[in-house]
């Protein structure tokens, strides 16, 4: 493996990777794509100015790129990474939450769909055990292998109390709770607030308000019959999707006041990883595997605009949260280590319900011992790595 590590090294600087990229205080739409085209990412680091668990989450398609570079050279784990299905692409705490249904109960599942895509179903849990290991939740490496094993055979673990207490959450609870997320984000809910950082389309870099204007009609289609309220665009500048445009409609319909938005889908981050499906072919499949099949509380969908792609959601807060960038408590702490541990056993039985389960696991467990050691190094190496990326 330090064979292997020196030439994933050597590919890395080669590639730019390694080099110092100076800190950039504001980021347009246009300045995360390649130069190619402007809805391709790029894989050059993103820098952050959080910690690791931030720089792991600007960096998916940059992760990618080094799980791609690592694969012909792999030992004990090279039948592992081979195998394909669909993958979560940006997997962490933060992307897994808990979903209402329209019987008002809820289930767990993935919350953005638009990184994932085909891919090394291993590599996607190696991705989660690295943001585990740069988050104040960390499990020891060997416990959350254990517990992706399990889950390959479908042993489900039990559910940390965490998560019991959500699911017991009522359907007016969860009422509720978006009334005041709604009324946080508005004035009289009928204008967006400052806090909602919704910025006027007039303000628009050029390829934002192109996405706009060449969009806005299949928006409107999309809302229906809906009263329009306000309307406008978010940039963010941290997270896996900084400098993404996103477009906010404030509606009424039917007497309830919601917040629809338009995330405009670029290339995924595991592209990068290999060719992709089609914008619609990829977002379905992820949303058939990650996301409960009965029918959930709210639109979200996939938004074929012509020229530009979405994923149209409305606004909703579930009831599961962590703060992983902010001081955590050893109470908070202890209750995100114990969700960890149940994402990886859920990671393992989703890669069981592809059909895939009973083959990662005979390829894992084939020479353990080396395969976990393999596992433990590709992951701290990036740890490292991003560590010398982000300063």
């Amino acid at each position: 493996m330090q064979k292997s590590h020196i030439l994933v090294s050597i590919f890395l600087i080669a590639s730019g990777f390694l080099g110092p990229r100076p800190a950039q205080a504001q980021l347009r739409c246009e300045q995360i794509f390649s130069q190619t085209s402007p809805l391709v990412v790029s894989a050059d680091w993103r820098p952050t100015s959080g910690g690791l668990f931030s720089a792991v989450r600007a960096n998916a398609a940059h992760n990618w790129a080094y799980f791609k570079t690592l694969q012909p050279h792999l030992g004990a784990l090279k039948e592992a990474f081979v195998v394909q299905g669909t993958a979560i692409g940006d997997f962490h705490i933060l992307n897994i939450g808990d979903i209402e249904l329209a019987n008002g109960k809820r289930k767990l599942g993935l919350i953005d769909v638009d990184d994932g895509g085909h891919a090394s179903l291993f590599a996607d849990f190696t991705r989660a055990a690295i943001s585990n290991q740069v988050s104040p939740y960390k499990v020891p490496l060997k416990d959350f292998w254990n517990s992706y094993l399990a889950g390959l055979m479908k042993e489900k673990l039990q559910k940390p109390d965490t998560l019991e207490d959500v699911m017991e959450k009522s359907h007016d609870d969860f009422l509720k709770r978006n009334e005041e997320y709604i009324s946080s984000l508005t004035t009289d809910g009928k204008k967006f607030s400052s806090k909602a950082e919704v910025k006027s389309i007039e303000e628009a870099d050029p390829l934002t308000a192109d996405i706009y204007s060449n969009s806005l009609v299949r928006f409107k289609t999309t809302l229906g019959d809906a009263e329009i309220l306000d309307s406008g665009y978010k940039i963010k500048q941290t997270g896996g999707s900084q400098g993404v445009p996103r477009f906010w409609f404030l509606i009424k319909k039917n007497g309830q006041t919601s917040i629809i938005e338009f995330k405009t889908l670029i290339s995924p981050a595991m592209s990068v990883y290999r060719r992709q499906a089609s914008q619609r072919t990829r977002i379905k499949n992820l949303i058939q595997t990650y996301r409960p099949q009965r029918t959930t509380y709210g639109l979200y969908e996939f938004v074929d605009g012509g020229k530009y792609q979405f994923i149209a959601r409305e606004r909703l807060e579930g009831f599961l949260e962590f703060n992983p960038e902010g001081d955590v408590s050893a109470n908070e702490a202890e209750r995100g280590r114990t969700v960890y541990l149940y994402l990886a056993n859920h990671a393992g039985f989703w890669h069981a319900q592809q059909g895939h389960g009973e083959e990662l696991f005979i390829a894992l467990r084939k020479n353990e011992p080396a395969a976990f050691a393999e596992f433990e190094k590709i992951v701290n190496d990036y740890i490292e790595l991003m560590k010398r990326e982000n300063n």
